[in-house]
């Protein structure tokens, strides 16, 4: 527990019937206060406290109600293991949570910030029979991504199922299966939708009603193959993906070496294709009060290409050094047209190209541990002028950690450093700028009773009060302290 009311509870417990059969059952509750009471205001650029909410919610049903709270989560989680065999073993996890947050999803009205709720269970179970290795997984549970709103409240169901096989031998891995996933969303607005007429609601054109669902079925074959007493590796990947959005297939692929040049030394090169994942989002939109829709069947996933070369060396044995160098190309990324009441979907003809490179250090003497890595990039737009720099990611983002330990390894002591350049974020709100920011947080802890750990933890330690995501609150230090029971 800490500052700003902050709690944080967790436990987990397991016992074995024997080395074949084991269960486990842990959970946490973690809450938290608001950094700060005021609400920023989008349109009049300023914040104004809690109390004067409902002044600027004229169509919210309900004002704000939990104004003091920033996040309240629960979560339970049961798993077992049996294995029956040396070639044969199952784990099934159940696992049901609750949070509730205040975040910014999109603009409504004046308020940056909404109160976003979520209740899901799952349930999910994997096998494996020799080589053979299937999963399945089924999450069902409801969300409301403005709370006192009308028309953000649906059920989600959400299903996955996967089936593999894999071999290898003394030069190759191979692995060959299939993928398919479906995620559901209904609306509960719909029986509201049928008896008024949804053009005298407000925000209608973000409600998505009736059951929709995006589903994607893929097939992938990957394999390794190592050659020259395995200093070269090449690896292989292609997958095809059937959308029930679009229709038809769409591929993705994979090709990377990597070479041996030393024994404490190592080359690597990758060529890659991956698709954006399917969002309910970009494929539906309602047309009229009667829980219709249209889908977008002509619109192609976002995809991206990257090329990427590295090097890796550690010249002592206390120390390694990572280099990586990396162009990708955005495309077919969704761009949204409004046309009178019509809106229309359709891939952008523009590319977005990111290019960069980065460093990582590790750093090992005795009892002292140093890594500390930084990057840079730059992102350009394909424009009608010609490419433009876009300002939306840092140019130049790293970090520094370090950790130290005394009294025979009782007492420890670790910290750490984030910083990033200037950026700016813009969606469905005007652009707004992030500035440069350092974050330094420390954690020292003891070992008590040789299993359990008290622990103290400070973060923000140079209290920037700069806020680190557009409209939300301003980051303040804030101090923890903690005990590790363990039995």
């Amino acid at each position: 527990g800490g500052t700003y009311n902050t709690f944080l509870y967790r436990g987990d417990a397991g016992f074995a019937v024997s080395d074949q059969l084991q269960f486990r059952i842990s959970g946490y509750y973690d809450t938290r206060m608001r950094l700060q009471d005021p609400y920023y205001l989008i349109d009049e650029k300023r914040y104004v406290i809690s109390d004067s909410l409902l002044f600027y919610q004229v169509n919210a049903d309900e004002t704000n109600l939990y104004t003091e709270e920033a996040l309240e989560s629960s979560c339970v989680n049961a798993y077992a293991f049996w294995q029956i065999s040396p070639d044969v073993d199952t784990e099934i996890n159940l696992a049901t949570q609750r949070s509730a947050l205040q975040s910014m999803m999109q603009p409504l009205e004046q308020l940056a910030l909404t109160n976003r709720k979520v209740q899901t269970n799952l349930f999910n179970i994997r096998s494996r029979i020799y080589r053979f290795q299937t999963q399945f997984s089924y999450q069902r549970g409801t969300q409301n991504l403005a709370v006192g709103y009308r028309g953000f409240e649906m059920n989600t169901e959400k299903l996955f199922a996967s089936a593999n096989y894999n071999h290898s031998g003394k030069s190759y891995e191979f692995r060959a299966g299939s993928s398919f996933q479906k995620s559901m969303y209904d609306n509960l607005f719909n029986e509201f939708s049928r008896n008024v007429e949804l053009e005298d609601i407000a925000y209608r054109d973000k409600i998505i009603p009736g059951r929709n669902n995006v589903s994607d079925l893929g097939i992938y074959l990957t394999q390794n193959l190592y050659f020259l007493n395995r200093k070269l590796r090449l690896l292989t990947a292609v997958r095809a993906d059937y959308l029930n959005t679009t229709q038809r297939l769409h591929p993705s692929y994979q090709l990377a070496a990597t070479y041996k040049t030393g024994s404490k030394s190592l080359v690597s090169a990758s060529y890659s294709k991956g698709l954006q994942g399917t969002f309910i989002q970009d494929y539906y939109h309602r047309i009229d009060s009667l829980s219709r829709y249209e889908v977008y069947r002509h619109l192609n996933p976002a995809a991206i290409k990257t090329y990427e070369t590295g090097y890796r060396i550690k010249p002592l044995n206390e120390l390694s050094l990572n280099l990586s160098f990396f162009v990708s190309n955005f495309y077919d990324l969704a761009q949204q047209q409004r046309d009178g009441d019509l809106i229309e979907k359709t891939n952008s003809p523009l590319t977005a190209r990111q290019q960069g490179g980065s460093i990582d250090i590790d750093w090992n003497y005795n009892k002292l541990r140093v890594r500390t890595f930084a990057a840079l990039q730059q992102t350009k737009y394909e424009a009608t002028q010609g490419w433009q720099k876009d300002h939306t990611t840092p140019g130049y983002y790293g970090g520094l950690s370090g950790s130290y330990s005394l009294f025979l390894n009782k007492l420890k002591i670790n910290t750490d450093l984030y910083y990033y350049g200037q950026h700016s974020f813009t969606n469905q709100l005007p652009e707004s700028y992030i500035a440069p920011e350092k974050v330094a947080n420390l954690k020292v802890s003891y070992n008590i009773l040789d299993e359990h750990i008290v622990y103290f933890n400070a973060r923000n330690l140079v209290h920037n009060q700069a806020a680190e995501f557009p409209y939300a609150d301003k980051v303040r230090r804030m101090y923890l302290v903690g005990l590790n029971l363990t039995f």
